[in-house]
Protein backbone atom coordinates (compact mmCIF):
# COMPACT_ATOMS: atom_id res chain seq x y z
CA UNK A 1 0.00 0.00 0.00
CA UNK A 2 1.31 3.37 -0.57
CA UNK A 3 1.89 5.91 2.04
CA UNK A 4 -0.21 8.51 0.69
CA UNK A 5 -3.05 6.10 1.95
CA UNK A 6 -1.21 5.74 5.53
CA UNK A 7 -1.03 9.52 5.33
CA UNK A 8 -4.56 10.32 4.15
CA UNK A 9 -6.64 9.31 7.37
CA UNK A 10 -4.33 11.59 9.86
CA UNK A 11 -4.94 14.91 7.05
CA UNK A 12 -8.14 14.38 7.01
CA UNK A 13 -8.57 14.17 10.50
CA UNK A 14 -6.57 17.38 10.74
CA UNK A 15 -8.60 19.06 8.48
CA UNK A 16 -11.89 17.78 10.35
CA UNK A 17 -10.33 19.29 13.64
CA UNK A 18 -9.85 22.68 12.19
CA UNK A 19 -13.10 23.11 10.80
CA UNK A 20 -14.55 21.65 14.10
CA UNK A 21 -12.68 23.96 16.50
CA UNK A 22 -13.58 26.88 14.25
CA UNK A 23 -17.26 26.36 13.74
CA UNK A 24 -17.75 25.82 17.68
CA UNK A 25 -15.54 29.25 18.21
CA UNK A 26 -18.46 30.74 15.21
CA UNK A 27 -20.85 29.38 17.37
CA UNK A 28 -20.21 31.62 20.49
CA UNK A 29 -20.78 34.12 18.47
CA UNK A 30 -24.00 32.82 16.95
CA UNK A 31 -25.82 32.35 19.68
CA UNK A 32 -25.06 29.26 20.42
CA UNK A 33 -24.88 27.95 24.30
CA UNK A 34 -21.32 28.10 25.50
CA UNK A 35 -21.25 24.46 26.81
CA UNK A 36 -22.18 23.46 23.22
CA UNK A 37 -19.48 25.53 21.89
CA UNK A 38 -16.90 24.34 24.71
CA UNK A 39 -17.96 21.09 23.53
CA UNK A 40 -17.00 21.36 19.85
CA UNK A 41 -13.52 23.33 20.53
CA UNK A 42 -12.48 20.84 22.72
CA UNK A 43 -13.60 17.98 21.04
CA UNK A 44 -11.89 19.80 17.92
CA UNK A 45 -8.91 20.55 19.83
CA UNK A 46 -8.49 16.66 20.51
CA UNK A 47 -9.15 15.62 16.91
CA UNK A 48 -6.10 18.01 16.04
CA UNK A 49 -3.62 16.45 18.49
CA UNK A 50 -4.52 13.19 17.43
CA UNK A 51 -4.14 13.58 13.87
CA UNK A 52 -1.12 15.07 14.28
CA UNK A 53 0.16 12.12 16.80
CA UNK A 54 -1.14 9.80 13.61
CA UNK A 55 1.59 11.53 11.30
CA UNK A 56 4.18 11.36 14.25
CA UNK A 57 3.79 7.67 15.48
CA UNK A 58 1.88 5.34 12.36
CA UNK A 59 2.00 2.49 14.38
CA UNK A 60 -0.73 3.61 16.64
CA UNK A 61 -2.57 4.37 13.70
CA UNK A 62 -5.50 1.57 14.56
CA UNK A 63 -6.07 3.52 18.24
CA UNK A 64 -5.58 6.78 17.33
CA UNK A 65 -8.15 6.07 15.15
CA UNK A 66 -10.67 4.80 17.07
CA UNK A 67 -9.52 7.87 19.65
CA UNK A 68 -10.83 10.50 16.15
CA UNK A 69 -14.18 8.75 15.58
CA UNK A 70 -14.88 9.07 19.54
CA UNK A 71 -14.15 12.65 19.53
CA UNK A 72 -15.91 13.56 16.45
CA UNK A 73 -19.17 12.17 17.95
CA UNK A 74 -18.66 13.63 20.49
CA UNK A 75 -18.27 17.17 18.58
CA UNK A 76 -21.88 16.45 16.69
CA UNK A 77 -23.63 18.62 18.90
CA UNK A 78 -21.63 21.42 18.30
CA UNK A 79 -20.34 21.44 14.74
CA UNK A 80 -21.46 21.57 11.21
CA UNK A 81 -22.09 17.90 9.83
CA UNK A 82 -18.89 18.63 7.54
CA UNK A 83 -15.93 18.92 10.01
CA UNK A 84 -17.89 16.18 11.81
CA UNK A 85 -17.66 13.97 8.20
CA UNK A 86 -14.10 14.72 7.62
CA UNK A 87 -12.88 13.50 11.12
CA UNK A 88 -14.88 10.46 10.84
CA UNK A 89 -13.20 9.61 7.16
CA UNK A 90 -9.76 10.27 8.62
CA UNK A 91 -10.38 8.64 11.69
CA UNK A 92 -11.69 5.41 9.51
CA UNK A 93 -8.53 5.78 7.38
CA UNK A 94 -6.31 5.93 10.06
CA UNK A 95 -7.74 2.11 10.99
CA UNK A 96 -7.90 0.37 7.76
CA UNK A 97 -5.20 2.34 5.70
CA UNK A 98 -1.84 1.88 8.07
CA UNK A 99 1.45 1.32 6.99
CA UNK A 100 1.85 -2.12 5.29
CA UNK A 101 4.75 -2.60 7.33
CA UNK A 102 3.48 -2.78 10.63
CA UNK A 103 0.97 -5.23 9.55
CA UNK A 104 1.10 -8.69 10.86
CA UNK A 105 1.99 -11.62 7.79
CA UNK A 106 -1.39 -12.95 9.26
CA UNK A 107 -3.15 -9.52 9.07
CA UNK A 108 -1.88 -8.97 5.79
CA UNK A 109 -3.13 -12.23 4.43
CA UNK A 110 -6.66 -11.74 5.81
CA UNK A 111 -6.55 -8.43 4.13
CA UNK A 112 -5.12 -9.64 0.79
CA UNK A 113 -1.97 -7.78 0.07
CA UNK A 114 0.16 -10.92 0.41
CA UNK A 115 1.85 -12.78 -2.65
CA UNK A 116 -0.25 -15.46 -4.40
CA UNK A 117 -0.46 -18.88 -2.33
CA UNK A 118 2.04 -20.78 -4.88
CA UNK A 119 4.57 -18.62 -3.57
CA UNK A 120 4.60 -19.29 -0.07
CA UNK A 121 8.06 -20.09 1.84
CA UNK A 122 9.13 -23.63 2.48
CA UNK A 123 10.65 -25.14 5.18
CA UNK A 124 14.47 -25.74 5.10
CA UNK A 125 16.64 -27.18 7.43
CA UNK A 126 19.88 -25.55 9.13
CA UNK A 127 22.45 -26.89 11.42
CA UNK A 128 23.02 -24.86 14.68
CA UNK A 129 25.65 -25.09 16.75
CA UNK A 130 25.54 -26.68 20.26
CA UNK A 131 24.82 -24.17 22.56
CA UNK A 132 23.93 -23.88 26.41
CA UNK A 133 20.11 -23.57 27.10
CA UNK A 134 19.59 -24.46 22.98
CA UNK A 135 19.03 -28.06 23.71
CA UNK A 136 21.20 -28.33 20.21
CA UNK A 137 23.53 -31.68 19.48
CA UNK A 138 26.21 -31.50 16.77
CA UNK A 139 24.80 -33.38 14.31
CA UNK A 140 21.19 -33.05 15.13
CA UNK A 141 18.76 -31.23 13.31
CA UNK A 142 16.57 -28.89 15.67
CA UNK A 143 16.14 -25.76 14.13
CA UNK A 144 14.42 -24.58 11.20
CA UNK A 145 15.57 -21.91 9.22
CA UNK A 146 12.52 -19.31 7.50
CA UNK A 147 12.65 -19.30 3.65
CA UNK A 148 11.48 -15.58 3.54
CA UNK A 149 13.69 -14.01 6.07
CA UNK A 150 16.48 -16.78 7.00
CA UNK A 151 15.63 -16.47 11.27
CA UNK A 152 16.17 -19.91 12.78
CA UNK A 153 13.17 -21.27 14.56
CA UNK A 154 12.75 -24.05 16.78
CA UNK A 155 11.56 -27.23 15.22
CA UNK A 156 8.16 -27.44 16.76
CA UNK A 157 7.02 -23.89 15.35
CA UNK A 158 4.63 -23.95 12.24
CA UNK A 159 5.18 -19.85 11.88
CA UNK A 160 8.79 -17.67 11.56
CA UNK A 161 8.89 -16.05 15.07
CA UNK A 162 10.68 -12.79 13.18
CA UNK A 163 8.47 -12.91 10.24
CA UNK A 164 4.95 -14.59 11.19
CA UNK A 165 5.55 -16.52 7.79
CA UNK A 166 3.94 -20.07 7.57
CA UNK A 167 6.70 -22.96 7.83
CA UNK A 168 5.62 -25.39 5.47
CA UNK A 169 6.88 -29.26 5.24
Amino acid sequence: MSDDKAMAGPILSLVGGVVIVIFGAAGTWGGQPAALAATGILCGLAIVLLAILGLLVPQSHVALGVLVLCFAVGSIVASVGFGFLLAVLGGTGSIVFGPDELLSPRLKALLGRTAPAGSAPRRTWARTPPGPGTGASAGGRTHLACASCGAVNPIQATFCSACGAKLSP
